[in-house]
């Protein structure tokens, strides 16, 4: 795999808040020849697809696109294999719409288990593309211990709250925590955040991922969950990378793993259930370190090198 070129809206790369897709592509080219083109880069021309990747002087072994049908309808031309790499395909028709009109023959996914578009789904209904499974992974240089950082909180409940979507109530869990944080023991220091979604003029330089990151750093347990789908979203990477333990659901992925450093909770215990598993191990510091241990060791399988290297080797082997 000599070149690979990466399609890409600059407006996407400059004010997209969420970075992990970016931060995945940042890994790849520094072990590939990764060209960054599309839509507001300099030198892309308005008029399709074909005729910018025509005006290339570098030959191309392989596209990765992100909102392709964006940049035009003529994906059917491009004879050069064509990626997608998906975080969540919950909308199995558009899923399904956007690698038919991108032309695409490899399709990432970063959610082994979507509800309403696993990949085994997706295999039978498209068997000419080939769908790959790539882990969901985090940013080292960001989502780390940070030393000037003290724990001042106990317990941080993490993450969007109130979304609905294809499959309903989106985080139920982290809905219902939400309001049972003034349960807790008044000795405990309990809060909630919330990071700001959507665009920022300059969410390219990492600010809010940064700031994130410390949030995660500031309490000894964060509060989050696997959602409906019970998908391994990029909290259950990027808290235990921080040096912080999750309270949440057990995922659908890396079950194992997950409850040797995870405080599993879920909607099947009562209000004073979880508060109490909780507190039982905010009250138990050795069992919290362990556990804290225990989930940044296995966090390092997990950082953007990683994911470079498997997304290299999911292609080589297509």
């Amino acid at each position: 795999m000599n070149n690979i070129l990466y399609l890409c809206d600059k407006y996407y790369y400059v004010q997209k808040m969420s970075r992990v897709r970016f931060h995945s592509m940042e890994a790849i080219s520094k072990i590939a020849n990764v060209m960054w083109w599309g839509p507001n880069w300099e030198g892309w021309q308005d008029g399709g697809v074909v005729k910018n990747i025509e005006n290339l002087d570098t030959d191309i072994d392989l596209i990765v696109v992100y909102k392709p049908l964006e940049m035009g309808s003529d994906w059917g031309k491009v004879n050069i294999p064509i990626c997608l790499r998906y975080n969540e395909t919950y909308d199995q028709d558009w899923t399904k719409k956007e690698i038919l009109e991108s032309n695409a023959s490899i399709v990432i996914f970063h959610h082994e288990n979507d509800l309403f578009g696993n990949i085994s789904d997706y295999r039978k209904m498209l068997p000419e593309v080939r769908f790959e499974y790539v882990p969901h992974s985090a940013e080292k240089t960001i989502f780390k211990e940070y030393a000037e950082i003290k724990k001042d909180w106990d317990v941080l409940l993490v993450g969007a709250l109130g979304y609905t979507s294809k499959v309903g109530q989106h985080y139920p869990i982290r809905d219902r925590m939400a309001s049972l944080l003034h349960k807790f023991p008044k000795k405990y220091k309990v809060n909630r955040y919330n990071r700001p979604p959507g665009r920022s003029e300059k969410a390219y330089e990492n600010a809010s991922a940064i700031e994130f990151a410390k949030v995660i750093n500031s309490t000894r347990i964060c509060i989050t969950d696997s959602g409906a789908p019970k998908s391994r979203f990029g909290k259950y990477i990027e808290i235990p990378m921080c040096g912080t333990v999750i309270a949440g659901d057990i995922p659908n992925d890396d079950q194992e793993n997950f409850r040797k450093f995870v405080i599993e909770i879920n909607n099947s215990m009562t209000d004073d259930e979880i508060i109490s598993k909780i507190v039982s191990h905010l009250e138990d510091v050795e069992k919290l370190n362990d556990m804290k241990k225990v989930g940044l060791d296995w966090s390092r399988e997990y950082t953007q090198e990683k994911y470079a290297e498997r997304f290299l080797e999911r292609i080589r082997e297509v």
